[in-house]
Order: structure tokens, then C-alpha cells, then sequence
């Protein structure tokens, strides 16, 4: 079994088992980082007061934001918040000030923590995250191939070169580039 399919396997048997223990709310500490199991990020900052994680979310393109996840045993009627994050294990206490730091700098922690504690040793969470967010960037942009491949297209003199070279135009490339490129 590959690396991310092993993965996803054992975020499916956690997330979707009842008897996959992982931490109460009463055990966590504010202000400490944790390994977590969530629908959008691995690695959080239990932020208590919220009853949630701050998690660098990444959902469209490269960039990702802060965002807050629920622990999995939160629910209240009046909000109806439901909880998505399991934590699993305890990382360090976070040696940043949430409420004063840079946004940035706090994004760069998350994402060093989650490359630093993979869920399956050798697995970066964090670059199939990213990766996934600008597939589905170029997905809602209809922007699907790549710059070789649209050189494939044009060099192939299907039919689809007048809107692969219209394609290149718009990502910057000039018509003698264009050539230049297609005639190698």
C-alpha cells in the first residue's frame, strides 16, 4: 500500500470508528498544540475558551488562513457547531502569542508542526493538503492543464490548439514564445 493510501485508511478507521480513543476536552491544555485528526488540517493550537483548534486551513490555491475546528464532542443546539477535530497526542506548549502574533507567523508554526509530526512516518500532510487546495484552484478556474501540457496540445495540432495557445496568451505568453516553444 502506498504511503497516501495508507494514510487516508487510518484518518477513515479514526474518524469513522467509535472506539478510536482519542483526547477529552477536559484533557487538553490552552494554548498547547496537539497532533489532531480534522477535516481540514493534522496539526491545531487548543484554543479553550472557543472549544475549538486553530488549524492553517488551506481551501482554495496556495494560501492557507487560520481557521477554527470543533473537538469532535462539541455540540450545542442554540450554534449547532459540530465537532470535526479528534485530537491525538499532545505536541509542545505554543511558544507564540495568539492574540498578538502575525497571522503569517502563525500559519508558518502550524505548518512546521504538522511536517514535523506526521500522522504515517514519511507522509507530508501538509504538501497533499496544499496540493489538493490549488487542484481545486485550477478545478473552479477551468484551468486544468498545465504549460507543457498545453505545448503537448499545440505541437499534436489537434483541435483544441486555438484555445491552448489562447490559454498560454493568458498566462502571459507571447506568440513568439509560443512558437519558439512549440517548435523545439
Amino acid at each position: 500500500m502506498n504511503l497516501k493510501r495508507e494514510f487516508y485508511a487510518v484518518i477513515h478507521k479514526i474518524t469513522e470508528s467509535k472506539n478510536a480513543p482519542y483526547l477529552n476536552i477536559d484533557e487538553l491544555k490552552n494554548g498547547y498544540s496537539y497532533k489532531i485528526c480534522a477535516r481540514n488540517a493534522y496539526v491545531g493550537i487548543w484554543v479553550e475558551t472557543e472549544k475549538a483548534f486553530m488549524i492553517s486551513r488551506y481551501k482554495v490555491g496556495a494560501n492557507s488562513y487560520l481557521f477554527n475546528e470543533y473537538h469532535w464532542d462539541t455540540y450545542d443546539e442554540e450554534s449547532f457547531p459540530l465537532g470535526t477535530v479528534k485530537p491525538l497526542k499532545l505536541i509542545e506548549k505554543c511558544s507564540l502569542d495568539l492574540k498578538h502574533e502575525d497571522e503569517q507567523e502563525i500559519i508558518k508554526y502550524l505548518d512546521k508542526l504538522e511536517e514535523d509530526n506526521p500522522i504515517i512516518e514519511g507522509f507530508n500532510s501538509l504538501n497533499d493538503r496544499r496540493e489538493s487546495a490549488i487542484k481545486f484552484e485550477n478545478r473552479l478556474s477551468g484551468d486544468r492543464f498545465s504549460n507543457e501540457q498545453l505545448f503537448k496540445i499545440i505541437k499534436s495540432d489537434c483541435s483544441e490548439k486555438k484555445a491552448a495557445i489562447a490559454l498560454l496568451k493568458k498566462r502571459g505568453y507571447s506568440v513568439e514564445s509560443i512558437e519558439a516553444e512549440t517548435n523545439t
